[in-house]
């Protein structure tokens, strides 16, 4: 899990761990810091305690195809909605490379009402796998009215 700020993080639901392990070209990913795959929402891999954790589930959007800008509004209104509740929110994709950090993107502009670009630094300084579809990037900048820096 890598952590963006207190309250947000982004994060992969189905990376095999144990695999990347033998291929042995992501040893960030074994630092203090990055806790594991999340297999309940309570627990990661490693048995750490994920309390005020809650995931947001970005594996609905597509990663190869367009998707309609409602589909990533209901998500970043769901994480709006649970830091409005005082808990924690982790997007989470497949491998944590793009719809999770989109989303979290999202998040950042929208609830903790930072720049766009600024929130996109923040994410790759934060997220070493971090990723970010150009499709997902093209609705996030049309929904925020997004210009060139």
């Amino acid at each position: 899990m890598y952590q963006i700020n207190d309250k947000l993080a982004v994060h992969g639901l189905d990376w095999d761990w144990d695999k990347m392990k033998e291929i042995n070209t992501h040893n960030h990913e074994y630092n203090p810091t990055n806790y594991g795959v999340i297999t309940d929402p309570k627990f990661d891999m490693t048995g750490k305690k994920l309390d005020d954790w809650v995931i947001v589930d970005c594996r609905t959007l597509l990663d190869d195809w367009v998707n309609p800008t409602e589909k990533y509004k209901d998500l970043i209104d769901v994480g709006k909605m649970i830091l409005c509740n005082n808990y924690k929110v982790v997007c989470c994709c497949s491998a944590g490379q793009s719809r999770s950090n989109a989303i979290a993107l999202g998040i950042l502009v929208d609830f903790f009402e930072m720049n766009f670009y600024d929130a996109w630094d923040l994410i790759r300084e934060k997220n070493p796998l971090c990723n970010i579809a150009m499709h997902h990037l093209d609705v996030l900048k049309h929904m925020y009215k997004v210009k060139l820096p």
